[in-house]
């Protein structure tokens, strides 16, 4: 049997009894929050947000803010909503018109009473705003009540009764809601609404069952409740989150608990409907857990309460990329002996075995395994690039496994492997805020906007439960799609090298570097900067030494990317081409002049930094040197030094490593005519 260590869960929450909690003054946190930003990393081998942006608080006020919810307008970019319980005052609504930098509303929706409860947001495809709250206000009368905004949540439409709420002897008591709607236009059921709950039978935890049950609206009017958790709920069912795809399809986890209540969560729950919410599959198990529902007394140094759960989060990819379709999962669970944030994915493909093919299990948090360490109450969302994200809470940074933090989980690979950023600014002690225990049963959430992975959760750092978000971007990815390919050949027969990559995504990338090296005897094989580029830049033209005509040489290319804050990607895979095939032999068929004199040309460019094109001809064989002086006379680099054939030649001289200043280029060349040796110079001017 498993244990629980406390009575009576949520009772003035479940009867919508507004009640003013009364703080007792928190402790002075430790240097860990002090010190937060100049710490850095805090253990060695875990990644760590290496530039946090500020935390922003999106509406300050005296009253606390709980159970949070976060949407992102599909038609207006940039629009953003928040939901919040005011914690025994009603329900807050919280706006942003540029991707959560700025924010405007207010703590109370209106029409929404004292007793208002567990808000939740979402929006239609054509930009409609919901706002969904629970609120018992008389027996047999709605209980979870919906309004909407045309605005984007700037104003509000009035309320409309969604379902009965309990009956005069509590037979039946829902609770636990989640709003969802189909954001895609090219869906077949767009602008539908969707709820769902657990229904207690009888009320609250007295026994019974307490299936999922799940509704849905068309153009305004909402249909009889479905069960769709069947018999796979277990003793009862909570915390069950909806999402829909891009076809329309719509799906729904949950917690499944098999022994009387109160006790740890033991399984995820899904299902999944392809008629817009109308008929559903049969649910299933889809993965046991090891779930950590119960009430904590170590996360504070007074052990007050705080209770905890293992509801799931979902998140569908709606991208174009490779995982399109994947539906992912992610939720606590302690079966290292410590709660850790597990996730898991499911082939859309795969729903025609009813969800029985979850795979990629795997702990998303990267700090040591087992180590005792507290990470919960995970939110996961999919970018438009298809980047997994991920926000938890995480006590991983304080040896007393009390102070807490807000993390990211990020993966680019489908939830191959995962990275971790610490995202919030200052770490908080949690307390209960409202009674006893009461922490929030969903105080994160995740959006995308504007390209910005958009974290929101509470903490208490102002000695009372504040909503905040960031704007977080990671380091860009490495460029992909890296090519060389040769030029066509210009009026001499020489070939450039062209460097093509695909652009990058990220909202604040800055520019380009493209290294390279040469191997060979043209080269001394150590890489260097070869041109930083513009954000706009998908390809360089690069003017190689033909000097290497001949020989085995060989140019080699790679390209990183690097953000407003000088965070830089890992390196792209490297491209080379050979110098053999930059070179146009001249034939029958494309009869190439050769040079009449001597000549040393202008550089190109000059003055120049760090690199320039050297253009010498030759008007016929013989022994060639190009070297480069300093203005005291000295030697300092030696460029062509061997045989050549008569022909038109050019050199790139890389000065990255020179300072500042003149230096002369002189050409030596004794011809196979024996006449006498030819000496010409030009001036170059470095500028850095």
């Amino acid at each position: 049997m498993k244990t629980f260590h406390a009575v009576s869960v949520f009772l003035m929450l479940t009867l919508g009894i507004s009640v003013c909690f009364s703080q007792q003054e928190e402790p002075q946190l430790s240097p860990l929050q002090e010190l937060g930003d100049l710490l850095g990393p805090y253990t060695p081998g875990i990644s760590s947000n290496p530039t946090p942006r500020p935390d922003i608080i999106v509406h300050p006020s005296s009253y606390n803010q709980l159970n949070l919810s976060i949407a992102t307008s599909p038609t207006v970019a940039g629009r953003l909503l928040v939901g919040s319980y005011t914690a025994g005052y009603g329900v807050g609504y919280y706006y942003s018109t540029n991707g959560g930098n700025t924010w405007d509303g207010s703590d109370f929706l209106p029409q929404a009473g004292g007793g208002a409860q567990y808000p939740n947001v979402a929006f239609t495809a054509d930009g409609d705003a919901y706002f969904m709250w629970k609120e018992s206000l008389a027996p047999d009368q709605p209980y979870f009540w919906i309004k909407k905004s045309t605005d984007g949540g700037s104003t509000w439409l009035s309320k409309v009764g969604v379902a009965t709420g309990f009956y005069p002897n509590y037979e039946t008591f829902p609770h636990y809601q989640h709003l969802a709607a189909d954001a895609t236009p090219s869906s077949p059921f767009a602008n539908r609404v969707y709820m769902a709950y657990t229904e207690f039978y009888p009320y609250y935890f007295q026994g019974g069952v307490a299936p999922i049950k799940m509704e849905r609206s068309v153009n305004g009017t909402w249909y009889a409740p479905v069960n769709i958790s069947g018999s796979q709920t277990g003793r009862f069912s909570r915390g069950v989150q909806l999402a829909a795809d891009t076809y329309g399809n719509l799906f729904a986890v949950w917690a499944i608990y098999d022994e009387n209540a109160p006790s740890p969560e033991d399984a995820i729950g899904f299902n999944h409907s392809t008629d817009g919410g109308v008929t559903w599959a049969n649910p299933r198990r889809a993965t046991a857990i090891s779930g950590i529902w119960g009430r904590w007394s170590h996360k504070n140094p007074e052990q007050r309460l705080i209770e905890v759960n293992s509801f799931p989060s979902l998140a569908i990819d709606k991208s174009g990329g490779p995982y399109r379709g994947r539906i992912y999962a992610a939720w606590a669970d302690s079966r290292n002996g410590d709660p850790d944030i597990y996730f898991a994915s499911l082939n859309e493909n795969q729903t025609t075995d009813e969800g029985a093919s979850w795979t990629g299990l795997k702990r998303v948090n990267n700090d040591p395994l087992g180590n005792g360490k507290d990470q919960w109450m995970p939110s996961i969302t999919v970018s438009d690039q298809g980047v997994i994200n991920i926000v938890f809470y995480d006590s991983r940074n304080d040896p007393s496994n009390q102070h807490t933090e807000v993390w990211l989980a990020q993966s680019t690979n489908g939830g191959n492997s995962f990275t971790n950023y610490r995202i919030s600014d200052v770490a908080f002690t949690p307390y209960p805020a409202v009674s006893e225990a009461y922490f929030g049963d969903y105080n994160i959430g995740v959006t995308m906007s504007l390209g910005y992975t958009v974290p929101c959760w509470a903490d208490n750092r102002t000695n009372h439960y504040q909503a905040y978000v960031e704007r977080f971007v990671a380091p860009p990815v490495p460029p992909q799609n890296v090519q060389v390919a040769a030029t066509p050949p210009d009026e001499f027969g020489y070939r450039d090298a062209r460097i093509t990559w695909q652009a990058n995504s990220e909202p604040d990338l800055a520019s380009y570097e493209l290294w390279r090296r040469i191997t060979g005897v043209c080269g001394n094989g150590v890489w260097y900067l070869r041109a930083t580029l513009n954000a706009s830049a998908t390809e360089f033209i690069d003017g190689l030494s033909t000097a290497g005509y001949g020989n085995d040489c060989t140019a080699e290319y790679k390209l990183r990317a690097k953000n407003s804050v000088n965070e830089f990607s890992d390196f792209s895979a490297t491209v080379s081409i050979g110098f053999s095939s930059l070179f146009f032999k001249a034939s029958s068929e494309h009869p190439r002049s050769v040079p009449t004199a001597y000549a040393l040309r202008d550089a190109y460019p000059n003055p120049f930094n760090p690199s320039t094109q050297i253009n010498f001809d030759l008007p016929e064989n013989g022994f060639v040197t190009l070297d480069v002086f300093d203005v005291l006379g000295r030697k300092i680099e030696n460029l062509v030094n061997g045989y050549r054939e008569a022909d038109y030649y050019r050199v790139v001289w890389d000065a990255s490593q020179r300072a500042s200043g003149i230096y002369i280029v002189r050409l030596s060349a004794t011809g196979e005519s024996g006449q006498q040796p030819v000496t010409k110079t030009i001036r170059l001017v470095l500028t850095k």
